[in-house]
C-alpha cells in the first residue's frame, strides 16, 4: 500500500499489483436449470407395444464482472463493467413401437422407432468503461462513456432426426441374432 491506503503501483513495471488485481475484480455468475422426462406406454395387445418418451432441458444465466479503478486497467480505462447473457435448451422426443414374439424354439423381438431432438442456444453481451465512479458497478452499464459501448449476440440451433430399427432371433436360447441399423 502507498501512503494514502491504495494499492501501490510501480512507476517503471507494467505488472499489476496481484493483490489489486484480486481486489479489484468482481465476478458474478447466476444460473437457473430446469428440466424434466415424461413417457407413456402402451401395449396394444400381449406382443405389441408402444412408448412415447419427451424430455426438455433449459438453463438461462447472467454473469457480471466489474473491473474497478484499484487495477492498472480499471485505472486506465476508468472502470469496466460488462454484462453475459445466455440461454441454452434441448429438447428430446422418442418414439418406438416393439413387438415380441415366440413360436416353438424361435423368439423374435423387432424395434423401431424415430427420435427427434434439437439443441438451442442464445447469447448476448455488452461491455462498456470510462464511469463516473465504481459504486454502480454493473448494475447501471449506461453510466459508461458511450464511445466505449460493446454489444454482441448470437444464437445457434442443430437438430438431429433419427430413425432406427432392431431385429433379434434367437433359436433355443442358444442361438443369437442381432442387426440393427440407424438413420440421422
Amino acid at each position: 500500500f502507498n501512503d494514502a491506503g491504495n494499492f501501490m503501483r510501480s512507476d517503471f513495471l507494467t505488472i499489476e499489483n496481484p493483490m489489486a488485481l484480486a481486489a479489484s475484480a468482481t465476478n458474478f455468475s447466476n444460473a437457473y436449470q430446469m428440466f424434466g422426462t415424461i413417457f407413456g406406454e402402451y401395449a396394444i395387445n400381449d406382443d405389441l407395444k408402444l412408448k412415447l418418451n419427451i424430455g426438455g432441458d433449459a438453463r438461462f444465466q447472467r454473469r457480471d464482472v466489474f473491473v474497478d479503478r484499484q487495477s492498472q486497467r480499471g485505472a486506465a480505462l476508468g472502470g469496466i463493467a460488462t454484462i453475459s447473457n445466455g440461454f441454452q435448451s434441448n429438447y428430446l422426443v422418442e418414439f418406438t413401437t416393439s413387438y415380441q414374439k415366440k413360436i416353438e424354439n424361435h423368439s423374435f423381438n423387432l424395434l423401431g422407432g424415430f427420435m427427434d431432438q434439437e439443441f438451442t442456444t442464445v447469447r448476448s453481451n455488452q461491455s462498456a468503461a470510462n464511469f463516473p465512479n465504481d459504486i454502480t458497478k454493473t448494475d447501471n452499464i449506461g453510466l459508461g462513456d458511450r464511445e466505449t459501448y460493446q454489444m454482441g449476440s448470437n444464437k445457434f440451433k442443430n437438430r438431429l432426426i433419427s430413425f432406427l430399427g432392431r431385429l433379434n432371433y434367437s433359436y433355443m436360447g442358444k442361438y443369437l441374432f442381432t442387426t440393427s441399423f440407424r438413420a440421422d
